[in-house]
């Protein structure tokens, strides 16, 4: 039952998600996510051409500017920010190598009421 509650919680978090690229690449944005416990925004990349490139994120919108950098580990690349509630982030993403530099908007939303609401409509 939770299994299934959680699938129906990921589709919905996936129709919830948008992101836009500024142009067609080999960098592709994962689906945003947010812990309401943590307040911890997590976004990313998927890179396509099967490179591991460390990929740097400029978030240039949100309470404060944040410049980090991680490493591509099975082709994605996250970071986590700390502190920073729900909403609307451009962040501009760079791989050094190949997928070059792309501008991306996350609309990061809190859904963690979501399986409550599954569980009382399927209780």
């Amino acid at each position: 039952m939770r299994k299934g509650l959680l699938a129906i919680a990921s589709v919905i978090a996936a129709a919830l998600f948008s992101a836009t690229a500024s142009a067609a690449s080999q960098m592709v944005p994962l689906a945003p996510t947010y812990d309401a416990t943590t307040h911890v925004v997590t976004i990313g990349v998927r890179i396509t051409d099967g490179s591991d490139p460390v990929v740097s994120f400029i978030v240039r919108s949100g309470p404060r500017y944040a410049n980090m950098r991680a490493r591509t580990i099975n082709g994605e690349a996250k970071i986590a920010l700390e502190g920073y509630p729900v909403g609307v982030y451009v962040v501009e993403v760079s791989d050094f190598s190949t997928a070059g530099t792309h501008d991306f908007t996350f609309n990061v939303q809190d859904l963690s009421w979501v399986p409550a609401v599954f569980g009382l409509l399927t209780g």
